[in-house]
């Protein structure tokens, strides 16, 4: 196994430990708190604090994503110079007789 895989399982496996000796311990105390939490309508909340004080971070957060978005299919939609592409018609007009050449090759000469 390799150093860093073992290291990541380690890291992983005390995690585990950490969050099941701090279940009986802490977590009983924040019960409270999100039993509170979960009452409350968070994403309509939400949702009036983000159309009403922040709507211009907002905007400009959707429209610097947006540019985002343009910028990288127009960077993936190049074409560069001299690509060599496939013309269908001309494949298909092509006579399948002309294009196979038989040869016939006397035996034992090279």
């Amino acid at each position: 196994i390799a150093p860093l895989s073992l290291l990541i399982g380690l890291v992983i496996l005390l995690e585990l430990i950490t969050l099941i000796w701090l279940q009986s311990t802490q977590f009983k105390e924040t019960e409270a708190i999100v039993s509170n939490a979960l009452s409350e309508n968070n994403t309509l909340e939400l949702g009036k604090l983000i159309f009403s004080q922040y709507i211009y971070p907002f905007e400009i957060a959707g429209f610097i994503l947006l540019l985002g978005i343009i910028i990288s299919i127009s960077l993936t939609l190049r074409t560069k110079k001299g690509k060599k592409t496939q013309i269908i018609s001309k494949q298909v007009d092509i006579d399948p007789s002309k294009r196979v050449q038989l040869v016939d090759l006397e035996r034992g000469k090279k």
